[in-house]
């Protein structure tokens, strides 16, 4: 870690939607449909079956509408609330690392003043769930993407894009690239001495070695004995998920382990080391 917690001339800022009073109209339209349709409808009925039948029959009319108006207005009232907590908040990006400015779950790891230097940082991985193409450019169509930055000693700090919607942030790939432009030149070189070495790499679940890989085998952190490399049969990330088909010698039965790339910290990395040591 660096002796001070400069982090030297500021080169841009990113910063999450601020919460509009469009991203509001769908949650309104809710409540009318919801809440206020069934209430009316409620208040109608009692009224009617009071004045025609009296109290009883009013009461047996109007109570169910009325108390589904109630549940659905309390749960209205929950995603109002939700949605008008948002966060907002602004990351610095400096020449020597990130500055979190308003971002509560990065206050709770990081030091006074909410640095990240790079050499705090020690891995990144990135996560895409579902697409929207967008008809004006299709080639930005990113519904929901996930990064997790992992800080050393297990703290992480969770970043998210959703669209529009007040929370995410703007231009998070971006954001991704200047990240690992930074990150991945400092690891790939103590990646290959230590591959060099014959020391064991950690990525998330699986470990790799100059005499072959590890996999996870249970949640709580256990890994399988060393599978040489010769027993890897290909290793390719397919929707979401690194691929991992192995061949179970002597009778050469294909075993494929699937793992999410959100576990994967520095995949790239990861795929790079195993392509240039092993395979090349």
């Amino acid at each position: 870690m660096q002796n001070t917690l400069d982090p030297g001339p500021l080169i841009t800022v990113y910063q999450t939607h601020r919460l509009r009073f469009s991203h509001l109209g769908g949650l309104f339209l809710c409540g009318i449909a919801m809440v206020i349709i069934p209430f009316a409808l409620g208040v109608i009925r009692l009224y009617n079956g009071y004045t025609q039948y009296g109290p009883a029959a009013g009461y047996a009319w109007g109570t169910p509408w009325l108390a589904f108006a109630v549940i659905a207005f309390l749960a209205w009232l929950v995603l109002l609330i939700r949605k008008l907590q948002s966060p907002y908040y602004k990351i610095q990006v400096n020449k020597n690392g990130l500055q979190f400015e308003g971002y509560r779950a990065a206050r709770k790891v990081l030091a006074p003043g909410n640095y990240l230097m790079w050499d705090m940082l020690t891995g990144i991985s990135v996560e895409t769930i579902g697409k929207k193409i967008k008809n004006d450019d299709p080639g930005n169509g990113i519904f929901t993407l996930k990064v997790m930055l992992f800080l050393s000693g297990g703290k992480r700090i969770n970043l998210f894009e959703s669209g529009e919607q007040p929370g995410g942030l703007k231009d998070l790939p971006e954001l991704v690239s200047r990240i690992k432009s930074n990150l991945y030149p400092r690891l790939i070189q103590k990646y290959n001495s230590a591959f060099s070495a014959g020391q064991v790499l950690t990525f998330g679940p699986i470990k790799v070695q100059r005499q072959g890989m590890h996999i996870q085998i249970h949640r709580q952190g256990k890994y399988s004995t060393p599978l040489p490399w010769d027993q890897v049969r290909y290793i390719t990330v397919n929707s979401g998920y690194l691929v991992v088909e192995l061949i179970n010698s002597p009778d050469h039965v294909h075993c494929q382990r699937r793992f999410p790339v959100s576990q994967i910290p520095n995949l790239e990395l990861l795929l790079q080391l195993i392509k240039e040591n092993v395979e090349g």
